[in-house]
């Protein structure tokens, strides 16, 4: 969901204080006050002056407010965000873009990962104090996502931004400890109602006696608006007794009998008629209405001051009071009845037309015919359910009667789905069940088709592997050919079904199959998927070079389709296909890529299999234990989103780590869990490889005859699935163990056929990891005239342990690593310090204070830097303590202290990605040749964002600028420097990085135009300019310079030319 796409962006316009709007000096006073609390609430009734007054706040505050009026179709918490971004948008031009970016691309969309991208955006790129006003904020009831959504932003808030709410009740929000910490303030119905002074001025004001103004004090409570409707009734002075607590009745009673019927009755009829549109515009009010002069009219409602406020902005917007609004539909519904049904649906139907699928859905829900909402829900469904608005969807299915589902069963197959990625699978298995059942016999075999497929992949991912397959091909058996699109999405599922069965060959060529019918007909979403699917096939048998072009084609599909969560997981690929070409440190730096994306957008799944893929990495490279963190951690993802094939390939990868490390007793135990998962689930490849595992560890055990029958089964899988890089690797370690059962030609025969599968294969990587492990068998080969390629071999003799097993080199210092870029993570000898062993979070910022001052410090700018708001004596006290934690946590000669100074001890080794940016930084500029680009791109992928992004105090601020400056600078060498050595396509994606995070970098668009120019021709860099100009217009409000003009002129030309 694109901001743009945002059904009323009215709403966060701030209204504009009315001329006869009551100065109350007093409850500025208390919300100035309030404000600078994390939290106000401003709680009272409908009408008692919530709007009014924090409009007038908007106007006198001394720092910018953001708006947003709330209302109950925004109960989803990626449009409640949305409407966030697009307030704070108003205020600081270019908010929010990765945000929106999020939004428009992630499946998941949770209020914690929402909420958390959104403080971060807020702290990186709001330079000054704000406050975000939320109206109307009681439309969120409880249970409701968005509720979770504010809880989770108040824990994350950063210090320049403060919440105020405002709200007919008490919101239920988790406030407790903000209260204990005094940082919630607020307003209530007690501070809001009028006094006699104030209500004689407001009555003044609007042409009325103030001499009554007491006696309808007392009448109303300082209601405001039963004062305004009191002055509008032209008989102020009537003494009638009116009960402190009125029904809505009654109110619509005095409204209809003391203002509405003053009007004449083609002004009534405007008035509830137009209020079925929640915004009024003069446009929209002539196509509901039949009419041509709505601007007259409301220009002269608003005159009137007929509970009706016009919207900040250029546009002539507006919108009724809310209790006003209720009563002229309810008068409308009550009196007309089918001219309200006919006008709710006249409404829906121009809604749709514009796309505006959320509004059209709400209309046709008003319009209380549940075939008008059915016949918009059928179109709307594919829009809502692909912008990831899967509430709002599941919602107004749901208020459909079951006949109109049953009878519709495109509606049944739509309900399934969001069903099924909102996490009810029950609920979606039922549902596909009634789909397939209807459907199959019936007029849309493409639906009984797809259902099938759907569940299909259901089965898969529970590793149900022969369930999911038998769908598969009851889908095709049913559709007929004359349905290609739903034949090739049921063709896509099975190649990975057959894929996961170890079927390879057969899996390639349906996927094949799939990706010819999805390129022909321009879908580039499915076709990003076969690529990388395809890619992904290649890789798993070995054929990692054939593997490269799929993954780099899908990752163009995801770059033209702006799909930043799912390009994540073919970037994961490729780092995975880089490491098995032995590019260990390249494979790094795009694993940090992928997980900072797949962060970004909350999808984890994709972090799961990112991380796995990091301990690959680590593990190969002899950082055992970090390589152990990694798999525990992608375990814990993968068990979060039932991923089973992942749980089983952790499993398998940390044994393989308690297996290096010689701990021979946990190895064999997770390879044992492992096989059993993949015996349970019919896994044929897994089994093969986890039996290796296995097999492994027994003739480590000297349990030979096992090891070797272990081994043999996975050579045969391996073998009739052509899984040869597996296979390389089973037949090296049956060399092994025949060497150790005295079997020796059998050994060179089986040392022989390794060799020659990885000269097959084209790249050893893998041979020269297992043979560090190995010794004794290179030794034999040797001596039995085994040819052994150096490559292959080389540096390995002096790198076994006694046991065979790798060892760690020692260390005579401890090393301190941290990652100071992004959320901040220490690692002390390789293992990152959890949260416990910190003992609070001032010992662990302490730590980053000294990292980022090296060297002596005064102790006392330490205090005042960490501890600001204290006294000096407990400045001391709290220092003391740190200093006493810190030693707790890293040993007690982690610090130095001499003198009144402080620093962290000098023979501790420190490592920060900061120092190292730096460094690598100032290396490349002083070598103007190509060979300084890895340098730059080194030293760009350490940048995870802003410095120490979860630290707020002012000591860092100056460094996080500095450090920001330097790597858009970075960024914009290594753009031209790629662009220099002919590498236009990732000169532009570096200039794309670029224009994201600054929209409005003429340098770097030009500099982007000219390398699209270059890559793709004039056209692509034409097409580009449509793309900057609606940048421009929707987040800036501006248009193209002179010079960009002249430019885009330059590139038609030359396009023409051609």
């Amino acid at each position: 969901m694109l901001l743009s796409d945002l059904p009323f962006l009215s709403k966060v316009r701030a209204p504009q204080p009315r001329p006869e709007t009551v100065a109350r000096p007093r409850l500025l006073e208390q919300l100035n006050e309030h404000v600078g609390r994390r939290l106000t609430m401003v709680v009272a009734p409908a009408g008692y002056g919530k709007t009014t007054l924090l409009a007038e706040f908007a106007v006198q505050a001394p720092f910018p407010v953001c708006w947003y009026a709330a209302d109950a179709a925004d109960d989803e918490v990626g449009l409640f965000t949305g409407y966030l971004v697009a307030a704070i948008r108003q205020r600081f031009p270019g908010f929010g873009q990765r945000l929106e970016s999020f939004l428009a691309t992630a499946p998941r969309r949770d209020a914690r990962t929402l909420m958390g991208l959104l403080a971060n955006e807020i702290q990186q790129a709001v330079p000054q104090r704000f406050a975000l006003v939320v109206e109307d904020f009681h439309v969120f009831g409880e249970g409701s996502d968005v509720l979770t959504a504010v809880n989770e932003l108040l824990t994350h808030l950063p210090d320049q931004c403060r919440l105020v709410l405002s709200s007919r009740t008490i919101p239920p929000l988790m406030i407790a400890r903000l209260l204990a910490q005094l940082e919630v303030g607020g307003l209530s119905i007690k501070d809001l109602r009028f006094t006699a002074g104030e209500a004689g001025e407001l009555l003044g004001r609007l042409g009325q006696d103030p001499a009554v103004a007491e006696a309808l004090v007392q009448r109303f409570d300082g209601w405001v608006s039963g004062l305004v409707l009191a002055a509008q009734s032209r008989e102020v002075g009537r003494e009638d007794a009116f009960s402190s607590q009125w029904l809505e009745g009654a109110i619509f009673r005095y409204l209809a009998e003391e203002v509405f019927e003053q009007y004449p009755a083609w002004l009534r009829r405007f008035l509830c008629e137009s209020a079925v549109l929640g915004s009024l515009d003069p446009a929209g009010c002539d196509e509901l209405l039949g009419r041509h002069d709505s601007t007259r009219i409301l220009e002269q409602i608003g005159e009137g001051n007929l509970f009706i406020n016009r919207i900040d902005g250029p546009e002539a917007i507006y919108r009724y009071h809310d209790l006003f609004r209720r009563f002229l539909l309810n008068k409308l519904t009550r009196e007309h009845p089918k001219r309200h049904r006919e006008l709710q649906a006249k409404a829906a139907a121009s809604a749709a037309a514009r796309s505006d699928w959320t509004t059209a859905l709400e209309h046709a829900h008003s319009c209380g015919q549940p075939d008008v909402l059915a016949e918009h829900l059928e179109t709307a469904a594919g829009p809502l359910y692909d912008s990831g608005q899967l509430r709002t969807l599941a919602r107004y299915l749901e208020e459909l009667p079951r006949r109109h589902l049953t009878s519709r069963p495109a509606l049944l197959w739509n309900k399934a789905r969001a069903a099924l990625r909102l996490g009810d699978v029950d609920q979606a298995r039922t549902l596909l069940a009634k789909v397939y059942e209807t459907c199959r016999a019936g007029s849309r075999p493409d639906l009984a088709g797809r259902a099938l497929a759907l569940r299909s992949d259901l089965l898969r991912r529970q590793g149900r592997l022969a369930l999911a397959r038998r769908d598969c091909e009851l889908a095709l058996e049913l559709l007929p050919e004359t349905e290609p699109a739903a034949r090739a999405e049921v063709r896509q599922f099975l190649g990975m079904a057959l894929f996961e069965q170890g079927e390879i060959d057969r899996a390639v060529g349906e996927l094949q199959a799939a990706l010819a019918y999805a390129e022909t007909t321009g879908d580039r979403y499915s076709s990003a998927w076969l690529h990388h699917n395809l890619g992904y096939a290649y890789e798993r048998s070995g054929d990692v070079i054939a593997s490269l072009p799929h993954y780099e084609q899908a990752l163009r599909y995801w770059e033209q389709l702006h799909n930043v969560g799912d390009a994540s997981a073919t970037l994961n690929s490729i780092a995975a296909q880089r490491y098995q070409l032995g590019h260990l440190d390249e494979a790094e730096r795009l694993l940090a890529r992928a997980l900072d994306s797949a962060r970004q957008t909350g999808l984890v799944h994709v972090q799961a299999f990112v991380l796995a893929t990091r301990g690959d990495v680590e593990r190969d490279s002899g950082r055992l234990e970090d390589a152990l963190a990694s798999y525990q951690a992608a375990q814990r993802f993968a068990e979060e989103v039932g991923q089973l094939n992942l749980i089983a390939y952790c499993d398998d990868a940390i044994g393989i780590v308690y297996r290096r490390r010689g701990e021979l007793d946990r190895a064999e135990q997770m390879a044992r869990r492992a096989l059993h998962r993949a015996d349970e689930q019919q896994w044929l490849e897994e089994r093969a490889r986890y039996a290796l595992s296995l097999g492994i560890v027994l003739y480590r055990r000297e349990q030979l005859d096992q090891s070797l029958r272990h081994l043999t089964k996975a050579i045969t899988t391996l073998g009739q699935i052509g899984a040869r890089r597996d296979l390389a690797r089973a037949h090296l370690h049956l060399a092994q163990a025949q060497l150790l059962s005295k079997s020796y030609r059998a050994a060179t025969d089986s040392l022989r056929r390794s060799l020659e599968l990885v000269a097959e294969l084209g790249y050893s990587h893998f041979f020269q990891v297992e043979a560090r492990e190995l010794q004794p068998l290179l030794q034999f080969a040797r001596r039995r005239g085994v040819s052994l390629p150096p490559e292959l071999v080389a540096g390995f003799e002096d790198e076994s342990s006694a046991d065979g097993a790798l060892t760690p080199p020692s260390r005579e210092t401890d090393r301190l690593e941290a990652r100071l870029f992004g959320t901040s993570e220490v690692f002390w000898n390789g293992v990152e310090i959890s949260p416990t062993r910190w003992h609070g979070p001032k010992t662990r910022e302490l730590l980053l204070y000294l990292l980022h001052r090296p060297g002596w410090s005064p102790s006392v700018q330490a205090m005042e830097a960490l501890w600001p708001e204290q006294l000096p004596k407990k400045q001391r006290d709290s220092f003391e303590q740190a200093i006493v934690r810190l030693r707790k946590a890293l040993g007690p000669e982690i610090v130095s202290r001499s003198s009144g100074r402080v620093r962290l001890n000098e023979r501790v080794e420190v490592i920060t990605d900061a120092d190292t940016f730096e460094r690598l930084v100032g290396e490349a500029r002083i070598d103007p040749s190509d060979a300084a680009i890895p340098c730059f791109e080194q030293a760009c992928s350490l940048y995870r964002g802003p410095y120490l992004d979860d630290q707020y105090g002012d000591w860092c601020e100056k460094r996080r600028e500095e450090l920001a400056r330097a790597f858009l600078d970075a960024l914009r060498e290594l753009g031209r420097r790629r662009a220099a050595a002919g590498d236009f396509i990732g000169a532009a994606e570096h200039f794309r990085h670029l224009t994201t995070r600054n929209p409005d970098d003429e340098l770097a668009w030009r500099e982007r135009f000219r390398c699209v120019y270059h890559a793709r021709g004039a056209a692509a860099a034409i097409a580009l300019w449509s793309e900057y100009t609606q940048i421009l217009r929707a987040d800036l409000a501006k248009v193209p310079s002179q010079r960009m003009r002249e430019y885009y002129s330059a590139l038609v030309a030359k396009k023409r030319a051609s």
